[in-house]
């Protein structure tokens, strides 16, 4: 990109010569080569979007596509889709998870893997501030009288991971642990903390 000499202009091969184009002639010369062909490949790119990759595999079929992702890493993904898909696990938007008033997070630093999701988790803990002002008859964007009716007041947010995470600050409660304790103990512990907490009790639990 920052070569002096970099192409400005499409260009053509023809021969031992090399012919300047415009961008419709460049683009009418590709569609021709490609109704020519009779054998195309598509080699996407996980750094396109996901409208980029999806043309390119509509345009060359399933069978001739390449994702440009190692074999490896696309079977773990192809695992995870199905899991999603298959697993009878419900998957929430981003504003569903905004909404809930409990959020439990299992093995996961959401705020390295997810930021998006992080977000919505932290709206998610603000949410006891907006609906105790919702019954004042606050609203929405009165972000000042919100603050101050709610003041600490939080859902709570139940975290384990190996290690602490960036959720950490607003979290009822955390537990560290390695993943094989974190899904027994650990895990035991903080469903029973969140059916709790559905029943109207409230609880400051400790960590061991």
């Amino acid at each position: 990109m920052n070569l002096k000499d970099r192409p400005r202009q499409p260009v053509q091969r023809r021969g031992d010569d090399f012919i300047t184009l415009n961008a419709e002639q460049a683009m009418q010369g590709a569609a021709d080569i490609l109704r020519q062909s009779k054998k195309v490949i598509g080699i996407g790119s996980p750094r396109a979007s996901i409208e980029s990759n999806f043309a390119l595999r509509e345009l060359v079929g399933a069978e001739n596509f390449y994702t440009g992702i190692a074999r490896g890493e696309q079977e773990r993904l192809q695992l995870a889709l199905k899991v999603l898909r298959e697993g009878g696990i419900y998957t929430p938007a981003l504003r569903e998870i905004e909404s809930y008033d409990a959020v439990l997070v299992l093995g996961e630093d959401v705020t390295q893997t997810g930021a998006r999701v992080a977000l919505a988790v932290r709206q998610a803990v603000k949410g006891k501030a907006r609906e105790m002002a919702a019954a004042q008859k606050v609203a929405d964007w009165q972000i000042a009288a919100i603050l101050n009716i709610g003041q600490r007041a939080k859902h709570p947010l139940f975290v384990t991971n190996v290690d602490g995470t960036r959720l950490d600050d607003i979290a009822a409660w955390t537990y560290r642990a390695p993943v094989e304790d974190t899904l027994s103990r650990g895990q035991l512990k903080l469903l029973m903390c969140a059916l709790r907490l559905a029943q109207g009790e409230f609880l400051i639990p400790i960590v061991p």
